[in-house]
């Protein structure tokens, strides 16, 4: 995409996957864009996302998977848009070995210790600023009877996430 329009830029990218992509007009005039402005984009053997987060950038939108179609938002609307999913994490963090040397208090220790590690790496690796620890609006908890993180967080994150922590 060379010297063209946003709106031909999103068609294109709309044509050459099959992917629907709404454009929110609020957002537009929010971030001071056109549909007219001009896009001027180079890479090679791309994927999608990273074109169209790259042509976004230009005009500090973003976008948020919703109801199966890309939907092209601000970053503080897009921050809004979230979505809660549990991800089992038994295999992960379990101190199975602890609890045949030193009993079950110090493999729940452990394991506790196991799930923090885990949070935090999370939330420092992982799109650091949707997360609460640091200002944003995401969140992360562990549900210790199902051994789960249950995470609230925008539907791109869980879209990298690839829906599983494995």
């Amino acid at each position: 995409m060379n010297q063209t329009s946003l709106k031909t830029a999103i068609e294109v990218l709309q044509d050459r996957t099959g992917q629907s992509i709404i454009v929110d007009p609020a957002s537009l005039k929010e971030a001071n864009a056109e549909y007219t402005d001009t896009v001027t984009f180079k890479g090679n053997k791309l994927q999608f996302r990273s074109i169209l987060r790259a042509v976004l950038a230009e005009y500090g939108l973003t976008y948020v998977i919703k109801e199966g179609t890309l939907q092209v938002v601000t970053p503080a609307k897009a921050r809004d848009m979230m979505t809660v999913r549990t991800y089992p994490i038994s295999d992960l963090v379990q101190a199975g070995q602890l609890a045949s040397q030193f009993g079950p208090f110090i493999a729940r220790q452990q394991m506790l210790a196991n799930v923090q590690s885990l949070i935090q790496t999370i939330q420092n690796t992982v799109d650091p600023s949707i997360w609460q620890a640091n200002g944003g609006g995401g969140s992360i908890q562990f549900y210790e009877p199902g051994m789960a993180l249950i995470i609230r967080a925008p539907t791109e994150f869980h879209y990298q996430f690839g829906g599983s922590i494995r």
